[in-house]
Formats: C-alpha cells, sequence, structure tokens
C-alpha cells in the first residue's frame, strides 16, 4: 500500500507539475483526445476546478498531404490481404476504414458492386475465366478536418475466388511450374520438398485397379449370393407348379388302382414303377413317391410314410391326400374310394382355373411387346410423313 501510495503520489505531482508550468501536452496525433482536471486559481484568490477536454494534435497542412501522399502509397498493400497483386484477386480485399494509429478515415467506391462488396468480400463466384476489371476509389479524409481530402483511383482484375486450401496448392503448383521453366536446359528437376516453410508430399497417380477389383469382387458376390436365392425360390415355385399339375393324374391313378382292388402300398408301387417305364419318374412328385415307397419297402410304418411325403411336397393338396390315406388306413379301406373320386373331380376343376389363370397371365405379359410393336408401326408410318413435309 505504500509503494502504490508513493506510485500515485508521483503520478499526481507530475500532472501538477505540467500545469503549474502552464502546459498541457496533447497526445500525439491518431491517438485519441485526453481528458485533464485542474484548478484555477485568480490572483484575487478566486478558484474553480475544471475538466479539459483536450483534443490530440493535429497535422499542418503540409504534413497532412505528405501523410496523404505516403498513405496512397501504402493502401494497395494495406488491401491486398492474401492477394498476390491487385492484379489478381482471387481473395477478399481488406478495404479498410481507417488507417491504422492515423486520424484518416477512408471510403472505398467500386464501379461493380455485383462481384465484390463495400467491405471487400466476394458477392458472386460467378467470374468468367479471364477475370472481370474493377475500378477501386478511396477518399482519404483527415477527421480533424474533414475538408482536407486526398483520392486514390486503381483499377483491379478479379478471377474466381480460391479456397485457402486450393491457394496452398496453386502455390505449389506455380513453384513446380517455375522450376520446370528454369531448369528445361537440364535432363531432369527436383520437386520443391518446402514451398513458403510449408513441408510438401508428392504421390504417383494409382489407378486405383485393385480397389476396383476388390468392389467388383464384392458386387459379384453379392450378386452370385443373391442370385442364389432367387434361383431357389424359382426352382420352388417351378417344383410347386409341376405338382400341382401333376396332382389330379397322381389321385385319379390311385382312385383307379384302388378300385382295381389293389391295396394302397402295391397301388402305391405301381404308380412309381409306371412313371419309370414312361419316363416321367423324374419328375418332383413322383420322386417324392419313390422316397416315400423306398421307406415302406424298409420296413417303416405306411401311415407314417404318407404323412412325411404330404410334409415334403409342402402344398395344402398333397397334405389333404396324405390326410385321407392315412385316416383311411386306420379306418380301413372303407370309403377311400369314393372320397378319392371327389377329391379327383375338384383337382381336375382347380386345373382348369388355374390353366386359365395362367393364359390370362401370359395374355397380360404379351401387352407389353404389342404395345412396343404398335409404337413402331406408328413411327414407320408417322416419321416419314413428318420428314416430306416441307416448310
Amino acid at each position: 500500500m505504500l509503494f502504490l501510495g508513493l506510485l500515485i503520489s508521483a503520478y499526481e505531482l507530475f500532472n501538477q507539475r505540467l500545469v503549474i508550468d502552464n502546459k498541457i501536452e496533447r497526445n500525439e496525433s491518431g491517438k485519441g483526445k485526453i481528458t485533464k482536471s485542474f484548478k484555477i486559481e485568480t490572483k484575487k484568490g478566486q478558484t474553480k476546478d475544471i475538466e479539459l477536454k483536450v483534443l490530440e494534435q493535429e497535422y499542418s497542412k503540409k504534413e497532412i498531404n505528405k501523410i496523404f501522399a505516403e498513405e496512397s502509397l501504402l493502401l494497395e498493400e494495406r488491401i491486398l490481404q492474401g492477394n498476390k497483386s491487385l492484379d489478381q484477386v482471387q481473395e477478399d480485399l481488406n478495404l479498410i476504414k481507417n488507417i491504422p494509429d492515423k486520424p484518416i478515415k477512408v471510403d472505398w467506391q467500386l464501379s461493380r458492386y455485383d462481384l465484390i462488396d463495400g467491405e471487400g468480400k466476394f458477392v458472386t463466384t460467378d467470374i468468367a475465366d479471364e477475370g472481370e476489371e474493377i475500378i477501386l476509389k478511396a477518399t482519404l479524409t483527415y477527421e480533424q478536418r474533414q475538408e482536407e481530402q486526398a483520392f486514390y483511383e486503381r483499377k483491379i482484375k478479379v478471377y474466381s475466388p480460391v479456397s485457402k486450401r486450393e491457394q496452398e496448392v496453386v502455390k505449389v503448383e506455380n513453384k513446380i511450374r517455375d522450376i520446370e521453366e528454369s531448369t528445361r536446359e537440364e535432363a531432369y528437376f527436383s520437386l520443391p520438398s518446402k514451398v513458403d516453410g510449408e513441408e510438401v508430399k508428392y504421390y504417383s497417380y494409382s489407378q486405383n485397379r485393385g480397389i476396383t477389383i476388390l468392389v467388383c469382387g464384392l458386387f459379384i458376390g453379392i450378386l452370385l449370393f443373391y442370385k442364389k436365392k432367387y434361383d431357389q425360390e424359382k426352382m420352388q415355385k417351378e417344383r410347386e407348379k409341376q405338382m400341382l399339375l401333376d396332382y389330379p393324374e397322381i389321385v385319379s391313378k390311385i382312385t383307379l388302382l384302388l378300385n382295381s382292388g389293389m391295396i394302397l402300398s402295391k397301388a402305391w408301387a405301381q404308380i412309381v414303377k409306371d412313371a419309370q417305364n414312361e419316363g416321367i419318374a423324374g419328375r418332383y412328385v413322383y420322386e417324392e413317391m419313390r422316397k416315400t415307397l423306398n421307406k415302406i419297402e424298409l420296413g417303416q410304418v405306411e401311415t407314417q410314410c404318407y404323412e412325411e411325403f404330404g410334409k415334403a411336397c409342402k402344398l395344402k393338396e398333397y397334405l389333404k391326400l396324405s390326410s385321407l390315406l392315412t385316416q383311411n388306413l386306420r379306418k380301413g379301406n372303407k370309403g377311400l374310394v369314393l372320397l378319392l373320386k371327389e377329391e379327383s373331380y375338384l383337382a381336375f376343376d382347380e386345373r382348369k382355373i388355374r390353366a386359365r389363370r395362367n393364359g390370362e397371365e401370359a395374355g397380360t405379359k404379351l401387352l407389353l411387346p404389342m404395345f412396343l410393336m404398335l409404337l413402331t408401326s406408328l413411327l414407320i408410318v408417322v416419321v416419314p410423313a413428318f420428314l416430306s413435309i416441307q416448310l
């Protein structure tokens, strides 16, 4: 506290001495005004405390003209910001409003505000490749005396702006081109390892064939996976369609053989044997019947074999058939033939309905080719007619 008190006392004593010497020091021009507080005491002993705002020191006309001349020369350098020259502006300009540490205000006028605004920022990136010219005008005004002014005018050329990252790449590219031009008499030249103190690395261009093959391989693998799944679904639909087509014939054969006096297992075996002789044993339903016959011959319970046959076929028609066969085996063959006859009639009626539905689907599928043929015919007729018309 003693040390702080001494400092403040010294400061106050120094300021008091200035007043005692009848001198008040102004701030240098550009450093702003100050406020001085002191006491007035006349010879008659009258006193008054006053507070005086002391403006900064003003420049003389000669000094301000000299400053205007200097600042006009420095103005271009002050507004460049990241650009190399005002003849190639690709970044925002720094259109300053005041000269640093000088009481000089700067007002800007541009001939093209559709490209750059009053603060020097790009308004658009839609600029022609050859660049656009802008007339840049500045009015330097001395703030203490508004009538003291100087004028600056410069024609600049702006190009499409580039980002800072692009600027770094452009610098490196320009450096490489300069080296290439200066070493054309030599057998080779070296790429710069540093540009403006920044380290630069170079990589040979890769065709990415390995990645392409990997992506193609992965894509083909996915396609093959879905193709396998699609083929399985297609085969399953084809199997179901074929088995439904054979169903009425199977029921009819079983009914006929049972009606002739054969037991069910013998009738089943006869149907499988006839299929082999006729060369149709490879059809899905006969293949399932053959498997069922093998199980019966190996001693498996007959009813269980017919149940497994219905489950293997995975169709409600065959599940119904297997249910009829197993129930009547448990209860006896009485009434089985009659039930099978009714099932045979129903199966043939269903087959007719299915055939009619397939025909309608085929007709629907033919609509697109027929429409394309109609369109082709219209083009053949209409196009020559239009071409023959002379305007």
